[in-house]
């Protein structure tokens, strides 16, 4: 059976992501999280409203090479994003996938 709430490690692993881009998005307000006790946790349900949204943006960075990406400036990746009209954070997540 699915558990309702993720921790980071088990959010990065199932959006295919680095725990920083969980981290980003919790910081961002794009997910949201909740504490129990000292435990920080991610409804699964958000995370998957998020990866249904993403799945367009993706399929626009088709032909992109990982390693240009990761040699641009912010600002060039800012450029980027808005000519292939996806995010920062889908850029960014497609770059944490395409890197494992």
């Amino acid at each position: 059976m699915d558990r309702e709430y993720l921790t980071a490690a088990e959010a990065a692993e199932m959006a295919r992501v680095s725990r920083r881009t969980i981290y980003r998005w919790d910081a961002d307000g794009k997910l949201a999280r909740r504490k129990i006790g000292a435990r920080v946790l991610y409804r699964r349900d958000e995370l998957e409203r998020i990866l249904d949204g993403t799945a367009d943006e993706a399929s626009a960075l088709d032909g992109l090479d990982p390693a240009e990406l990761g040699s641009m400036t912010w600002a060039q990746a800012r450029q980027l994003a808005a000519a292939r009209g996806v995010s920062l954070d889908a850029l960014a997540a497609w770059q944490d996938r395409a890197g494992r």
